[in-house]
């Protein structure tokens, strides 16, 4: 009986990622909002039509893993320069404004600081998929604009990242090692996997070539195993899974010729895990927290109004201050806000640790909806010319 409900609810996830964007497409809505609003909707915080159950919840942490490797697997630039002195002013200017209001907002409702600050890091946090997108759609991705967005959102997500791992570590400490080393290891073992993880698969890569497991099949799979070699190397650090996942991600992304497979990897997590988690994030969502007057509706409101504010007024003044123009500042600003596979899936890790309760789990989503609205409406505007950018 239950895993009939099991499929039949999987199948509806599925159907809703078919059908929505067809349906919201006028509402310019991604498929990933959509899915979480259908989610809300239809969970026991909305219609009452569905709940979640075990083998949904494993599903979804399928999904929130694989989300995650994808996110890191969308920092595909190699020529990224993180630690350049203008890109550093401007991860300051736009993560470091809105953590410090998230946190800030969340202490005043009455929340603890462990609360404020995990709230913080994911509020710090854009969208890799998002920003790449409109980037490409205004054809700014070679610009020294596009090239600091870019550079800012993997720099984002990375920090927001091991932000949460710190936090989480910080509630479960290592059982061997104290924090800081602890911390030093991964940094490092990131580093590592950055500089030899492309070398080995492209070498992986060239001897499939001569054997019988030519073609995408054998790279698809070599790559997947490599994944979770890694993910599983984490794990003997207690790195949490999803934290893991983007980071494995991201060191997989320098790797050449492998446009297929990744592809191939974008098509399995966005027809079958991602769904199923973001449906799954929905269900647990009360979005009846946006209406009504008492605190626990008031926080969610506090932190969507400060969450995208903040990254407006970050990224437009670090904008002014490395020498952009007004204009460029406020593109700049405007982008910044998306957030979505990261914030909401570190958010979900602390919601399931008992960490966040479902108001702020309800901001960070509406966060994410909002701002994924937001973003591409406003920048989809005549406003925002290639020429005008440029000028």
């Amino acid at each position: 009986m239950a895993s009939d409900y099991t499929l039949a609810l999987l199948g509806i996830v599925l159907m809703l990622g078919l059908l929505a964007p067809v349906l919201l497409r006028r509402f310019h809505l991604p498929l990933a909002s959509s899915l979480l609003l259908a989610g809300a909707a239809a969970g026991p915080h909305g219609f009452g039509l569905l709940a979640p159950d075990g083998t949904l919840t494993t599903l979804a942490f399928l999904g929130a893993t694989f989300q995650m490797f994808l996110a890191g697997l969308e920092a595909h630039q190699q020529d990224l320069k993180i630690l350049d002195r203008k890109n550093i002013h401007l991860a300051v200017y736009v993560g470091l404004l809105p953590t410090v209001v998230g946190a800030a907002t969340v202490l005043a409702f009455g929340y603890g600081w462990l609360q404020a600050a995990f709230v913080g890091a994911a509020f710090a946090s854009s969208s890799i998929l998002l920003v790449f997108s409109i980037l490409r759609h205004h054809g700014l991705a070679a610009t020294e604009l596009g090239q600091r967005l870019r550079t800012l959102t993997v720099t984002l997500d990375l920090a927001s990242a091991f932000a949460v791992f710190v936090l989480l570590k910080h509630m479960q400490p290592h059982a061997r090692f104290s924090l800081p080393i602890l911390l030093g290891l991964v940094i490092v073992s990131v580093t590592v996997l950055r500089m030899y993880i492309p070398e080995l698969a492209e070498f992986a890569f060239d001897r499939l070539e001569r054997s019988e497991e030519a073609g995408e099949e054998g790279r698809t799979r070599f790559v997947v195993a490599l994944m979770l070699l890694v993910i599983f190397g984490y794990a003997l650090l207690d790195v949490p899974a999803v934290v893991a996942a983007f980071l494995a991600g991201f060191a997989l992304a320098p790797v050449h010729n492998a446009t297929e497979v990744k592809e191939k990897l974008h098509l399995v997590g966005n027809a079958l895990f991602i769904p199923v988690f973001l449906f799954g994030v929905g269900l647990e969502t009360d979005l009846g927290a946006l209406f009504g007057l008492d605190p626990g509706n008031l926080v969610v409101l506090a932190l969507v109004a400060g969450a995208i504010g903040s990254k407006v007024v970050g990224g437009y003044l670090g904008g002014q201050h490395i020498g952009l123009s007004p204009r460029q500042s406020a593109f700049l600003g405007v982008a910044s806000t998306a957030r979505l596979a990261v914030s909401v899936t570190v958010t979900y890790a602390g919601f399931k640790a008992g960490l966040l309760d479902a108001s702020l789990l309800t901001a960070v989503v509406v966060t994410a909806v909002a701002s994924s609205i937001f973003m591409p409406i406003v920048l989809s505007t005549p406003l925002w010319t290639r020429g005008q950018l440029d000028g």
